[in-house]
């Protein structure tokens, strides 16, 4: 959460910063936090929450978490079988609610979480990359395995989803949004047309590296290593482009054309066994692999 974020990273002033699911958001050089969620109904939570006590009241070893921006069931310390049992019951309950209320559900390891629609990391790609159209060099990492779960989905059936695909498929979206040689162009993301606090705060201001498997065609085949792909690329970085933004006036909320190219994005999947398929063009082994990456392309 915030709190955690502050605490080990806070100190670091042009650091923007991301929490909760993008409910929070701190922009480069500011000390306060944004609620996105301002602006919108959280009265949800309250009837989440009475669902959550009426299966921690009969799951023993379960806890209900609370936070600004969700509720989240615990049922770690439960015994394993009735744990799930219980956890399916209660997913089954939430889902009947979707239709009422403007919530996603995902469903971790040991735990079910109840957040706003509209929250994820791939919505904090896309605000990010909408807001600031002049961004020509992104990469994006992740080792999040939360599962995700979809409205009407057979709890029975469900894989473990990562949670970092959401960011890796808004990538791709973007990308695959123009044809080659032109600039693509970015729709504005629900995380900006509902919550009217994210556009406000906004507008202030080659070690273990391997392909990862995909099941598109991808960068990942490319020869030379994400080292030096990376390096190729840093050069754009003070090239001094215009934002391409079709706005005419502060406010107006339409699509916009991204600096951002095809060849100057990565997407890293951060997993030391890799036992799941990703979209992910590349992948290492841990983050000690991807801070030696980054470290090597600083000059460190």
């Amino acid at each position: 959460d915030a709190t955690f974020l502050d605490l080990h990273l806070g100190h670091i002033s042009n650091l923007g910063l991301s929490a909760e699911h993008g409910c929070f958001i701190k922009l480069p050089g500011e000390k306060e936090w944004t609620n996105l969620t301002a602006d919108i109904d959280m009265g949800w939570k309250q009837d989440v929450e009475e669902i959550f006590r009426y299966y921690e009241a009969r799951t023993t070893g379960s806890m209900v978490e609370k936070k600004a921006s969700s509720v989240t069931f615990h049922y770690r310390n439960a015994d394993p079988v009735f744990g799930d049992f219980q956890a399916k019951e209660c997913q089954a309950m939430l889902e009947s609610m979707q239709d009422r209320l403007p919530i996603d559900i995902l469903v971790g390891k040991k735990n079910v979480e109840v957040r706003p629609a509209h929250t994820d990391k791939g919505e904090i790609v896309k605000r990010l990359l909408y807001l600031n159209p002049e961004t020509n060099f992104v990469i994006c990492a992740g080792d999040d395995r939360t599962g995700r779960s979809p409205l009407g989905c057979d709890m029975h059936r469900q894989t473990d989803v990562r949670a970092d695909e959401d960011m890796f498929r808004a990538i791709l979206a973007i990308k695959n949004s123009a044809a080659p040689g032109e600039k693509p162009t970015i729709q504005p993301p629900a995380s900006v047309t509902m919550y009217p606090s994210s556009q406000r705060s906004s507008r202030r201001s080659s070690k273990h590296v391997t392909p990862a498997r995909t099941p598109t065609n991808s960068q990942s085949n490319s020869s030379g290593g994400i080292l030096s792909e990376l390096s190729s690329k840093l050069p754009t970085l003070a090239n001094g482009s215009t934002p391409g933004t079709d706005e005419d006036e502060e406010g107006d909320i339409g699509p916009i054309k991204s600096d951002l190219e095809a060849t100057s994005t990565f997407t890293i999947a951060i997993d030391p066994k890799m036992a799941r398929n990703t979209i992910a063009g590349w992948h290492v082994d841990t983050p000690e692999d991807l801070i030696d990456i980054l470290a090597s392309m600083a000059g460190i």
